[in-house]
């Protein structure tokens, strides 16, 4: 897990479905909307091809949040060399091994971005008690 991350996910459904699939690795994916504040241009050889007006995207996108099958990844990694998550998961899905991708409704912010920083203490001091148990 990235130590920048601050979310309500429930681990025990992560790890449940991980185990359920048998996949080598999960990786927890939230949905994210990127909102382009500008007229979107799509050209080819100089000629307009679509005008997109402040358009909207919606990506699946990696929560930092990861759970791994050790016996699966144990040929990929190798002491005292780096190895990236994404690079990680990518040789796996090479190797045709199973990288699935779970999602579910929680609330997820990357704390190491400055907007969802502000977020987070905002929603904290609100109400800590979605992101603290009892």
């Amino acid at each position: 897990m990235n130590g920048d991350v601050l979310t309500t996910l429930h681990y025990d459904n992560l790890i449940a479905f991980h185990k359920q699939r048998n996949g080598a690795a999960t990786i927890g994916v939230f949905h994210r909307e990127l909102k382009i504040d500008f007229g979107v241009i799509e050209a080819q050889d100089g000629k307009l091809q679509n005008y997109i007006e402040k358009p909207t995207y919606d990506f699946a996108v990696s929560m930092g949040v990861n759970v791994f099958k050790k016996s699966a990844i144990r040929d990929f990694v190798e002491p005292g060399r780096r190895l990236d998550i994404p690079d990680l998961m990518l040789q796996l899905k090479r190797a045709g091994l199973p990288v699935l991708c779970y999602s579910e409704p929680c609330r997820w912010l990357d704390i190491g971005r400055v907007d969802d920083y502000q977020e987070a203490v905002s929603a904290f001091q609100s109400d800590s008690s979605e992101f603290l148990s009892s």
